[in-house]
């Protein structure tokens, strides 16, 4: 969650992360309706998730921010901020998602400036991060094995996109997401690579 602070400590701490040549990360997650499947309905992905029904967007969201938080660290040079306030909402509301196959792209064009202001200037961030896609697609004959698809958008303040991806691994069943924790690391790393490069 995001904390506020006064318009000082803000300019102070944003000047001391460019001093420094780091930067800051507001992710936003996956918006509810794009974490999906070809075979489990919402409750069955909720069970086998160990997740309330209502809320395995958050669960996913959270348990990958937790793993990108940690890529940052090891970097030196950046720092994520989990974002869950109304400005973080108002552009889930707006972005456009383009479906491209078994990915889904999003496309910040549609969002207002003014929304995209409002949450770099109250998470002193300087990217946002978003899950386009978690998909889960049963395969195979007779469905032996499960394909996990991240998609995923990584913005600057000007909506231009700086890197725009997906990870994708097996596994044998569809399980709780812990089980996962080394693939999603993989994919937080490879969603931060282009990052000040």
């Amino acid at each position: 969650t995001i904390g506020l602070c006064s318009a000082k400590e803000k300019a102070e701490s944003k000047n001391s992360y460019h001093k420094n040549e780091s930067a800051r990360i507001a992710f936003l997650g996956v918006p509810m309706h794009n974490l999906r499947s070809n075979y489990f309905t919402n409750d069955l992905l909720a069970e086998k998730m160990d997740a309330p029904e209502d809320a395995i967007d958050e669960v996913f969201s959270k348990n990958f921010f937790t793993l990108l938080e940690k890529a940052c660290t090891r970097t030196n040079k950046m720092e994520a901020v989990y974002c869950c306030c109304e400005d973080a909402q108002s552009i889930l509301k707006t972005v456009d998602f383009i479906e491209e196959g078994d990915g889904i792209k999003s496309d910040f064009s549609t969002v207002p400036a003014e929304s995209i202001d409002a949450l770099l200037e109250k998470t002193m961030a300087d990217y946002i991060v978003l899950i386009d896609q978690y998909y889960v697609k049963k395969e195979g004959y007779p469905y032996n094995n499960i394909s996990h698809i991240i998609s995923y958008s990584v913005y600057d303040e000007n909506r231009t996109i700086v890197s725009q991806g997906r990870h994708h691994f097996t596994s044998l069943d569809m399980d709780e997401l812990s089980r996962y924790n080394k693939q999603f690391s993989k994919a937080a790393h490879k969603l931060i690579a282009k990052i000040g490069s």
